[in-house]
């Protein structure tokens, strides 16, 4: 077995590496998913594009498994630079504010609990 040329690894890599940034930026900005979520994706993701990508390539040339697994990887690589480039953190949920209402207490308590609740300060 012949180790393929470090130039043509390289354009090899070159289109898993682009569209591991975009796909890394576009998950790594979304707030609504969980870093886990980003994470599943990205692995997902990569393993998927490099697959389609080292399909689309092997048309053109032979490609063995090497170098799918460095699709693949650079594929991840990729991924990993792009969702760091624009990570934004998850939303925090909104807390809930709760009133108990005790008949044992007394009404100007209960009132100054309602306007806390509702934003009245007092």
């Amino acid at each position: 077995m012949q180790a393929a040329p470090s130039l043509d690894l390289a354009l090899i890599g070159l289109p898993g590496i682009l569209l591991g940034m975009l796909l890394g930026y576009v998950f790594g900005g979304a707030r609504t998913f969980r870093p886990v979520d980003r994470a599943c994706l990205g692995v997902i993701s990569s393993f998927m594009g490099g697959i389609i990508i080292s399909l689309i390539l092997g048309v053109y040339m032979e490609i063995s498994t090497v170098e799918i697994i460095f699709v693949i990887s650079s594929f991840l690589g990729g991924y990993i630079m792009g969702a760091f480039s624009n990570w934004a953190p998850t939303k925090e949920p909104k807390k809930k504010r709760h009133i108990v209402f005790d008949p044992e207490a007394e009404d100007e308590e209960f009132d100054r609990q309602l306007e806390e609740a509702l934003g009245g300060g007092g």
